[in-house]
């Protein structure tokens, strides 16, 4: 069975289209100013996001928090459905589902990546970006991700 989700895995990420990158964005302030484009050049290239993570975070709202350089915290919620973004907001009613929390030079520093998936991965391990699950869902959700994803650095 281990062998079966490794190799899952590993096809999952070796994709011959998967290339690193998913989004096209200058830097945290065009993110937080520019959210419509950013949801379109996500959307367009969703191809090149690997399927595990589409399928984890695929259907549900996350809490975006990034603490700023000049030490205020934006907030924004992106609801997702069936892998792509429909829509990006700083004030949003629904519940959220996930919380993600970082700060603006780690944004910046995966934004201006050859590889941002690698470099999330490098967040990630650095304790950079944290994440919570929220809902019952979602928690079981991120359980099995993490579990998945452990597997997965090892070959990364």
């Amino acid at each position: 069975m281990l062998a079966f989700v490794i190799i899952v895995l590993v096809a999952t990420f070796s994709s011959p289209r998967y290339n690193g990158n998913v989004v096209s964005v200058i830097d945290t302030q065009y993110l937080l100013n520019n959210t419509d484009d950013v949801k379109d050049g996500y959307n367009a290239n969703i191809e090149n996001v690997p399927g595990f993570f589409k399928a984890i975070f695929g259907n549900e709202v996350i809490k975006l928090s990034i603490q700023m350089d000049s030490g205020s915290t934006k907030i924004l919620y992106i609801k997702t459905h069936k892998g792509k973004i429909v829509n990006i907001s700083d004030n949003d009613t629904t519940i959220h589902t996930l919380e993600v929390q970082t700060n603006e030079t780690t944004v910046n520093k995966i934004l201006s990546s050859n590889d941002q998936i690698r470099e999330i991965n490098k967040a990630l391990k650095e304790g950079l970006i944290s994440y919570k699950a929220v809902t019952f869902r979602a928690k079981v959700k991120t359980k099995i991700a993490g579990m998945g994803y452990h597997i997965w650095s090892w070959f990364n």
